[in-house]
C-alpha cells in the first residue's frame, strides 16, 4: 500500500562549524515540523554537549530509532560507523527495533544504539558554507534530508525502511553522502543526482571518504548499489512539453554475494528519477502528489530526485 510523504517547506540554515552546526540545523528543522498535523517523526533527544547527537523516533510510538551524530575534532568508535571512522564528520545510523531515547553507549567508545540490528553510521556531510537549504522529507517508515547550496553542491542522507525487496516488503536502509561539489557518486552522464552509487564494486570500496547505501537483509548489513545507468538528457523524456505530465523511474538496487555475484536487491521506496527541477518543486495530478529536488548546486543536473505518493 503506497504511503504519503510529508514534505514541509525547505529551511535555510547557517553552517559554519562542521558537523556541529549541521546537528543544530537538523534539530531546528525537525522540531519545527514535528508539531504539524502530518508529522511522522520527532526529536527524542538532541544532545548538544559532547558527545553530540540527535535521536529521532516515530511519533506513533512504534519501535525504531535514527541517530545522527558527530562533532568537530572527535573520531567515532569503529563500531559506530560503516567504514573507517573520521573526525569532524556527520554520520547517520538506524535500528528498526530500538526503543531507547538516549545513546546507550557513546559513539566515541562503541555502537550508539544498544540493538542487535544496529545499522552503522554512513558519512553524510557536505562542506561548510554560509547558508544551506535544508530539504526534509519523511513518511511513517523513514526520513530523508538533502542539503543544497548555490556554490557548494549538495549532500544527503536517509534512514529507515527506505527500500523494498522483490516481494515489495520494506527493507531497513541507511545512506549517506558527503561532498562539496555535487553528490559523491557523480558520473559522467549527468547522474550526479542519484542517491545511490552507480559504480558497482566490492563492499570494501566503501571508505570514510566516500558514501553509499547499506541494507539489512537476512540479519546482515550489506552495501547496495544502483543497478541502472541512464543516458544524458533523460529528464527531457520524463516531462512533456506543456509540463502537464511527469514520468518517474524507479531506482533499482543490486548487492554482492560473498562470491561477488550480483543479486537484485529491490528498489528505493517511492523515490525515483523524474523531470528536471530547480532546488525544490512539486507536481500533482490524478490524486497523486510528487516532490522534486535539484540534483546539483546549479539545478541543471539531469534528472531530478523525486518523492512520489505512489508506487514507482
Amino acid at each position: 500500500m503506497p504511503f504519503v510523504w510529508n514534505v514541509p517547506a525547505a529551511s535555510d540554515q547557517v553552517i559554519t562549524t562542521q558537523p556541529d552546526d549541521y546537528l543544530v540545523a537538523i534539530n531546528a528543522v525537525i522540531v519545527a515540523n514535528s508539531g504539524g498535523a502530518g508529522a511522522k517523526w520527532e526529536v527524542a533527544l538532541y544532545n548538544s554537549s559532547s558527545p553530540k547527537y540527535i535521536i529521532l523516533r516515530r511519533k506513533n510510538g512504534d519501535p525504531g530509532r535514527i541517530i545522527i551524530f558527530g562533532q568537530n575534532g572527535s573520531t567515532p568508535n569503529a563500531a559506530a560507523t560503516y567504514g573507517s571512522p573520521t573526525a569532524s564528520i556527520l554520520y547517520v545510523g538506524y535500528s528498526a527495533t530500538s526503543t531507547v531515547n538516549t545513546a546507550d553507549a557513546s559513539y566515541l567508545s562503541g555502537a550508539p544504539l544498544a540493538a542487535s540490528d544496529y545499522m552503522p553510521g554512513m558519512r553524510c556531510m557536505p562542506q561548510a558554507a554560509a547558508t544551506w537549504r535544508v530539504n526534509y522529507a519523511e513518511h511513517d517508515d523513514g526520513v530523508v534530508i538533502l542539503f543544497s547550496e548555490t556554490s557548494n553542491g549538495l549532500g544527503s542522507f536517509g534512514a529507515g525502511e527506505l527500500v523494498e525487496d522483490l516481494a515489495a516488503a520494506p527493507v531497513s536502509a541507511v545512506w549517506g553522502n558527503g561532498s562539496g561539489s555535487g553528490l559523491q557518486w557523480a558520473t559522467t552522464n549527468n547522474l550526479s543526482g542519484s542517491l545511490i552509487p552507480s559504480a558497482v564494486g566490492a563492499d570494501a570500496s566503501y571508505s570514510s571518504t566516500n558514501a553509499g547505501l547499506l541494507l539489512r537483509t537476512g540479519g546482515v548489513n550489506r552495501q547496495a548499489f544502483r543497478a541502472q545507468s541512464l543516458a544524458t538528457g533523460v529528464a527531457a523524456k520524463l516531462d512533456n512539453l506543456s509540463g502537464t505530465i511527469a514520468y518517474f523511474l524507479p531506482i533499482l538496487l543490486v548487492f554482492h554475494n560473498s562470491d561477488t555475484t550480483l543479486n537484485i536487491a529491490g528498489k528505493m521506496r517511492q523515490i525515483g528519477f523524474g523531470p528536471l527541477c530547480d532546488r525544490e518543486t512539486s507536481r500533482s495530478g490524478g490524486g497523486i502528489n510528487a516532490y522534486g529536488h535539484q540534483a546539483s548546486s546549479s539545478g541543471t543536473a539531469d534528472p531530478g530526485i523525486w518523492f512520489v505518493d505512489d508506487d514507482i
